[in-house]
């Protein structure tokens, strides 16, 4: 679907993930699964998550 960066974030400060989708696997469907994931992923907290 794309490909995950490491990033660091200023605000707050700390260790974050980064996904970058495809350009040519940007059909609808996948944006939404796309933002779906996000949504999900960001609800969660555990320090052997990214």
């Amino acid at each position: 679907m794309g490909r995950v960066y490491e990033a660091r974030q200023r605000s707050p400060a700390r260790v974050v993930a980064v996904k970058v989708m495809h350009p040519g696997r940007r059909s609808p469907a996948a944006i939404v699964r796309f933002h779906r994931e996000a949504e999900f992923l960001g609800r969660l907290r555990h320090p052997g998550i990214a």
